[in-house]
This record gives C-alpha cells, structure tokens and sequence, in this order.
C-alpha cells in the first residue's frame, strides 16, 4: 500500500481499524497541489490536494510538531469506496510510485 512507498506519509490513524476510505498524506519534497495535477496527467487519477477547509491546523503548533517541525502547506487525499476495484487500488499505487519516481528523475527529492 501508501506504506510502502519511499516517501509517502500517511496522516493518521495507521491502525486500519480506525480509518475510512478517505486517506490523506504527503510525498515528501512535494507541493500537494502538483501531486494532484501529476497523478491526473500521467494516470488520470484524479484527489484532493490542499488544507481540505481545516487551516487552523496547518497553521498550528500541532501541524509543525506532527511534521517534526517541516512546514507542510497541505495534503493529498485519496477516497476509496465500494465501487472502487482492486484493480483500480493497484492502479492508484503504482501512479503514485511514478510521481515519485518522475520527481526523483526531476532531482527534486534528496
């Protein structure tokens, strides 16, 4: 999954127990914003990039200790529900895994 993938970090809760299909994380050395215009041009997948009407907490004591002090201006979010296939999950992953890549091509991530 999302876990697996070298640079990606996922927003909590981790215990699948407590989480829906709605998942939010970051690529690390990435704008959010350009994840979600990546993800739509190379697999035309598309997500939610951004603060998701929650800019307190971006702004807060809280975000910079959750992200050990990196200022992160915003999230992905990907949302999954029963209509969507295994197949398309697989899909998904392995966009994600190409953004990463393209960026790691590009020399934007160290």
């Amino acid at each position: 999954g999302l876990l697996d993938i070298e640079g990606v970090t996922i927003i909590p809760p981790l215990d699948p127990a407590m989480r829906s299909g709605i998942t939010s994380f970051i690529l690390r050395g990435m704008n959010p914003h350009d994840v979600a215009i990546l993800l739509d041009e190379i697999g035309h997948i598309m997500i939610r990039s951004g603060r998701h009407c929650v800019d307190s907490w971006f702004d807060s004591e809280h975000s910079n200790a959750w992200f050990e002090g990196v200022k992160v201006d915003g999230t992905c979010r990907a949302s999954l529900y029963i209509y969507n296939t295994e197949e398309e999950v697989d899909i998904f992953l392995e966009n994600v895994k190409g953004v990463m890549n393209f960026v790691a091509d590009e020399g934007r991530i160290a």
